[in-house]
């Protein structure tokens, strides 16, 4: 950028600043009270900063509106690349850098060092300028006043309204992270191309509609990408898979588990596809994310049936009606099946006092954080809940919690190799409850060790299992 185009970026700056004073007071108060509320409250501040901020960013772009061609600026003329620059250097100033000095500053008073901070810090950074900034400033350049932006608005509520709907079915959480992420590139590359489009050609037409397509790519990667796609791409990515290479997936014959009353049900027939996984590693526990299973006629290769299942533990079953069951009873019929499996190990272990409230190892912070009554098979109990966090993201680690030998909980867990999410959390946690009262705790975590894809294919006689019902 030459002088020229740098002291005309200069003057529109300062001259933005001005205009807007009363926005970027609003963001920088909220942002001083997103890192003094800390963990109390911090989703309420945290959504209006964020609505605050998207505000700033679409008032900053319609100070020198894109669409039309009456505008007072054309005639200046600014250069397009001095007033990218200048907003750009307003959003820098007033917006990320609030918001990460924000994050900053409770890791800070929490008593969590700077420099173990730093990378999830910047990666958040980096996480918020293309899904949040980015598609904000289209938003502003492809609308002409609040009007149309408050509109528009309207319609992309209503669609992550409907996102939230999951109309093709959930995706197991440890996996998410691959669909959110291509889904955060799409509108991220869109948004870089909606400005590029509007400030070097002004071409508000092409904009809008690739604006439109760029939604739609994103709406569809976030309902329809299929689990076992996502599984898989889960698989290759994954690191250490050799650790699990001497899993083997074993199929058992299809076992009759019961007959429900006819008058009851159309396929009263119960049928079980047992599973199970040999030659698991010393030290390793599985958890399969994702089982897919098909039944055939082995002579005529016709479907019976087929499933799926996210369960921690790969299972199938289905029903038959009498009929159907009558006629394949004793023949032949093949059973296909797919799981995606991971294995966890590497295995930490630290003693915990709850009466010593909160306790900290390295960058992982216990507490006790109230308690419940809740209902078990054994009736009602009184109970704590422990509650670990760490700074940004809670990593890929699950969370058990023994006392005398007895397990409370496992959590889910994200796969996702990032050290920090788009959400702005202070922090990311884990928790279990535990009996109240408890002198001491055993905190057990564990990690993925590697991720592997098995499939086993049999042919049985259908009815002949043990199990089989009269």
């Amino acid at each position: 950028m030459t002088p020229v185009m740098m002291r005309q970026a200069v003057h529109i700056f300062a001259k933005d600043v001005r205009h807007l004073r009363v926005e970027i007071a609003l963001v920088l108060l909220l942002a001083v009270a997103h890192a003094s509320a800390g963990a109390v409250g911090l989703a309420d501040w945290r959504s209006l900063l964020v609505v605050a901020a998207v505000f700033l960013i679409v008032r900053l772009v319609h100070a020198e509106a894109i669409p039309g061609d009456t505008q007072f600026w054309l005639t200046r003329p600014y250069r397009w690349s001095s007033l990218l620059t200048a907003k750009l250097m307003v959003v820098l100033a007033f917006v990320a850098i609030p918001v990460n000095a924000a994050q900053l500053a409770i890791f800070v008073r929490d008593g969590f060092a700077v420099s173990e901070n730093i990378v999830p810090i910047a990666w958040s950074s980096m996480l918020v300028f293309a899904v949040l900034i980015l598609p904000a400033i289209a938003l502003g350049a492809i609308t002409r006043n609040i009007v149309h932006m408050v509109a528009v608005a309207i319609v992309l509520g209503f669609a992550w309204f409907v996102l939230d709907l999951r109309i093709f079915g959930d995706v197991p959480y440890p996996i998410e992270w691959i669909r959110d992420s291509l889904v955060g590139v799409t509108l991220a590359g869109t948004a870089g191309v909606v400005i590029i489009v509007q400030y070097r050609f002004r071409k508000t037409t092409l904009a809008r509609v690739t604006a439109i397509v760029g939604l739609a790519a994103g709406f569809l990667f976030h309902q329809a990408l299929p689990v076992r796609a996502l599984a898989a791409v889960q698989s290759a990515l994954g690191a250490g898979a050799a650790e699990l290479s001497s899993l083997v997936l074993e199929l058992d014959p299809p076992e009759i588990t019961g007959v429900d009353p006819p008058y009851r049900v159309e396929e009263p027939v119960r049928v079980r596809v047992p599973v199970h996984l040999e030659g698991v590693p010393s030290g390793i526990e599985l958890q399969s994310v994702y089982f897919r299973y098909t039944v055939r006629e082995a002579d005529s290769s016709a479907l019976i049936a087929s499933g799926r299942s996210s369960a921690d533990d790969p299972s199938g079953g289905f029903r038959l009606s009498t009929e159907e069951f009558d006629r394949l009873r004793g023949q032949a019929v093949r059973v296909e099946a797919e799981a995606f499996v991971t294995g966890f190990g590497d295995v930490r272990t630290f003693d915990y006092e709850p009466a010593v409230t909160p306790s900290r190892i390295d960058r992982l912070e216990c507490r006790i954080d109230g308690g419940a009554i809740i209902n078990t098979n054994e009736g009602l109990m009184e109970v704590d809940h422990l509650q670990c966090r760490t700074p940004a993201r809670w990593p890929a680690l699950r969370l058990l919690a023994t006392a005398d030998g007895e397990l409370f909980r496992r959590t889910a867990v994200s796969y996702s190799p990032f050290p920090s999410g788009l959400d702005l959390n202070a922090y990311g946690g884990a928790g279990a409850n535990v009996p109240r009262g408890l002198e001491r705790l055993s905190v057990r975590l564990d990690r993925p060790v590697g991720h592997i894809r098995l499939s086993a294919e049999r042919t049985f006689a259908l009815g002949s299992a043990v199990g089989e019902a009269p």
